[in-house]
């Protein structure tokens, strides 16, 4: 009898696309059923501020748990000893390290812009073009992970890597001649997929990073969210000078029904927690199967 497996490790990547496509979810929610046009910042925050307290409670809770072990392990026995504080031997010096977090935050706040606020804009434009594209991921993380990483590439992934470069090549290629042939090409088509190109290059960018502090620095996933989170939350703080993020929240609560600015605020809260469950497992993917072993 065939029996079938799953591996647990398996686990993070599923809940990463679950999470993802539950926040999908949501925002069409929110744009379309509630007719909420939030500004770019408001998404952006909430984002962040998501990241900021799934990092700062789940860090803090493991935190506490190894303290209580520790002081459970020390009552156990009769024997007394002292013990020296510990200090983590980083890598790199902390300002390198908080420096290569704030730039990965920094990739990741303009990649949510793009695909947040600027993808949306555009009209008659293939929902699953992004999908489609999605071999730009793959192909910038490699070039990151190679020049950046130096980490060591087999024959077999050359040879992987070159086919979907030919497939990459071919999708462009077939979308430009496809929207040619119904006389739809526009410059909008081309700027679509090069911003598509531009956010998922960002997107490996900030994978290479999280990658390159977690393994060769040993920092908790949890505290590199926190302060992901607190980075981005900044980045956003300073852009709200250029745009309050609360203008459209404040004229959807006179123009709508209190009952509406309820369900509003509960989609908001959830998605608080979906974008902080969302790049809980991002990160924690990308430590579990992007590794050089």
């Amino acid at each position: 009898m065939i029996k079938i497996g799953l591996r647990n490790n398996l686990l993070y990547p599923l809940l990463l696309i679950i999470f993802t496509f539950l926040r999908k979810i949501l925002l069409v929610l929110i744009t379309e059923l509630l007719e909420f046009e939030s500004s770019l910042s408001f998404l952006t925050f909430l984002m962040f501020l998501g990241e900021f307290i799934t990092g700062l409670i789940i860090y803090t809770c493991q935190l506490n748990f190894l303290k209580y072990k520790k002081k459970t392990n020390s009552k156990k026995t009769r024997i007394k000893y002292f013990v020296a504080k510990n200090k983590m031997l980083y890598h790199d010096s902390r300002f390198k390290i908080y420096a290569l977090i704030f730039i990965g935050t920094y990739f990741d706040f303009v990649e949510f812009i793009i695909t947040s606020y600027y993808f949306p804009k555009f009209e008659n434009i293939s929902k699953s073009l992004i999908i489609r594209l999605g071999s730009a991921l793959t192909l910038s993380s490699f070039i990151l992970y190679y020049y950046l990483l130096k980490i060591q590439i087999f024959s077999h992934h050359k040879c992987s890597l070159i086919i979907i470069f030919i497939c990459f090549l071919m999708i462009i290629i077939l979308e430009i001649s496809f929207n040619m042939y119904y006389h739809t090409i526009k410059e909008s088509n081309f700027i679509i997929i090069l911003l598509i190109i531009i956010s998922l290059f960002f997107v490996g960018f900030q994978d290479n990073i999280e990658k390159y502090v977690l393994e060769f620095n040993f920092i908790n996933p949890f505290k590199v969210l926190m302060i992901e989170g607190f980075f981005g939350i900044i980045l956003t703080f300073i852009y709200s000078f250029i745009e309050n993020p609360f203008v459209k929240i404040i004229e959807f609560y006179k123009t709508k029904q209190t009952i509406n600015f309820i369900y509003l605020l509960i989609c908001l809260t959830l998605f608080i927690i979906l974008s902080g469950g969302r790049n809980s497992y991002r990160i924690l993917t990308n430590r579990l199967f992007f590794s050089d072993d």
